[in-house]
């Protein structure tokens, strides 16, 4: 799509103010970053000569919020020395003239298939051609360079990638690309050439940069790896798992991976982790249907481990069966001779012998 004249004229006047504003930025961005160094070291003199008095009139308690204090002016100097290196390193960039912006967006226009200013966002947006990796398609995408950003600083944090024809990772549909979450790229090695493409005005170099991490794809630093792209999410760890080893649990009806599932060790139906319970006596899992819990003791036992009462029905634990058949509640009360005959084997209870001749 080509821009009309007076589209083009508008625009170019904006980059080239939105350029030279950075420029001033940065050469104010040095004298800045030095005075900041100056306070940063002011205070922590201020600090130590506090310490220093403390200590000389014995004022022992103090010491230590003092201390304090000079570690937090330590840390905020050495960063601030950090910008102020970094600041000072930095080259200056001449703001780049409106002639070079009118060719860099006929550049744009010769390069991608559209081309389209949306003044309401303060972005520039070119199309991209359907975008196919590893035989996954992801469809084509729109590159925005929002301008205004350009003041923070320049990289691939002003560009915005949308997907116009979304094919989203399975596990996470904000993933519309391995290196696209939210919009945001992850430009990766091209980070550095994206941003020095900025620096210098040249805005197809970076509009191109960009198109060219959408169309390969990094094994070493995706969101989502394509291998993982398709199929569904387990709802447990969230791990993508294709259609072959997919499980559905059969208790809550969720996908899971095989990882995540197990099955009852009575009737081996297939539940996931949060569907198995244990069974209180042998500790298998177990799902709900195959648990009963026990009168008295309160267990939730597997069948293998709970009996019934023949006399009233009952369900216990085996444990908690003393006579065969009946359950605690429906035992005979033991009388006293049966307590005594079970226990004459009890030297205790035996009567005494008289002493021999």
């Amino acid at each position: 799509m080509t821009l009309p004249s007076r589209l083009l004229v508008r625009v170019v006047g904006r980059l080239s103010n939105i350029w030279h504003s950075r420029a001033q930025i940065v050469a104010r961005d040095e004298p800045y970053r030095l005075r900041h160094v100056r306070d940063h070291l002011e205070a922590l003199q201020g600090a130590l000569d506090r310490l220093d008095k403390a200590r000389g009139l014995g004022l022992e308690l103090i010491l230590p919020t003092l201390r304090l204090e000079i570690l937090g002016h330590l840390d905020r100097s050495r960063l601030a020395g950090s910008e102020a290196k970094e600041s000072m390193l930095r080259p200056g960039v001449p703001a780049p003239g409106p002639g070079t912006f009118l060719d860099e967006l006929r550049q744009i226009e010769d390069d991608f298939d559209d081309l389209s200013i949306d003044w309401k966002s303060k972005c520039i947006r070119a199309g991209t051609e359907p975008i196919t990796l590893q035989d996954i398609y992801l469809g084509p995408f729109a590159i925005q360079f929002h301008w205004e950003r350009l003041l923070h600083q320049p990289g691939s944090d002003c560009f915005d990638i949308v997907a116009l024809d979304p094919h989203p990772a399975a596990a996470n549909d904000r993933v519309s690309h391995p290196h696209v979450k939210d919009r945001s790229l992850c430009a990766g090695d091209a980070s550095v050439p994206i941003r020095k493409a900025l620096e210098h005005g040249r805005l197809a170099d970076a509009f191109c940069l960009v198109r060219s991490v959408l169309e390969h794809y990094n094994p070493g630093s995706p969101h989502i790896a394509l291998d993982e792209w398709e199929g569904t999410a387990c709802h447990d760890c969230g791990r993508n798992v294709s259609e072959d080893e997919r499980w559905c649990c059969e208790g809550c009806g969720c996908d899971f991976c095989d990882d995540c599932m197990g099955n009852c060790a009575c009737c081996d139906a297939t539940r996931c982790h949060g569907c198995l319970m244990r069974c209180d006596a042998c500790e298998d899992p177990c799902c709900a249907r195959c648990l009963e819990s026990c009168s008295g003791s309160g267990q939730e036992c597997c069948r293998h481990c709970r009996v019934s009462c023949v006399r009233c029905g009952a369900t216990v634990a085996r444990d908690d069966r003393a006579v065969a058949g009946l359950c605690p509640s429906c035992q005979p009360t033991p009388t006293l001779e049966h307590i005594l005959s079970e226990k004459t084997h009890d030297p205790d209870l035996e009567p005494a012998r008289p002493a021999s001749p």
